[in-house]
């Protein structure tokens, strides 16, 4: 039976019972009374017994809870030096990358510098090859020149004879 039905019933054998005048004293059924005082007593202890199973039960939600709340603590705790360590990783990561670039960059420079100093060498050199082909050709052109010359020479020298020769002839006869 519920403890507070009990009660109930003790107050309604209180009500019904008969005021002893002059004092704050009421008679009541005593067998009633004492049947109410067994059921009492017999009820009390289940409804302490669940009353202790209800507290157990919350103290057990509650550690429960609070070991949940614990984990869900230390895992964010987790995830939070984790993703600090990752933005390390990534700010050392761009500062190696600046690096590299950086280095890049210059070793790029470097390349170049050598790259035209190479070909500033290779077409000075060029320059020199063409320019004593120029003398070379200057000079055969030159000669063919004197050459033609000559043999324009020569063949007026002999064409001349030529024409010398019959008359020479003519004289003779």
């Amino acid at each position: 039976m519920d403890i507070n039905y009990l009660t109930d019933q003790l107050e309604s054998l209180r009500d019904r019972g008969v005021q002893v005048p002059f004092t704050k004293m009421v008679l009541i059924d005593e067998e009633r009374f004492l049947r109410l005082i067994n059921q009492l007593r017999i009820s009390v202890p289940k409804e302490v017994q669940e009353a202790k199973q209800i507290q157990q039960e919350r103290d057990r939600v509650i550690a429960q809870a609070q070991e949940r709340a614990q984990n869900i603590t230390a895992l964010a705790e987790q995830q939070a030096k984790e993703m600090v360590d990752e933005h390390g990783i990534a700010r050392r990561a761009e500062g190696r990358e600046r690096a590299l670039l950086e280095h890049a960059h210059e070793e790029a420079e470097a390349i170049r510098a050598e790259a035209d100093a190479y070909a500033l060498r290779v077409m000075e050199e060029l320059e020199e090859q063409l320019k004593s082909f120029q003398g070379t050709i200057h000079n055969g052109i030159q000669l063919l020149r004197e050459g033609h010359l000559q043999e324009t020479v020569v063949e007026e020298v002999a064409r001349s004879r030529e024409e010398k020769a019959p008359a020479d002839e003519a004289s003779v006869s």
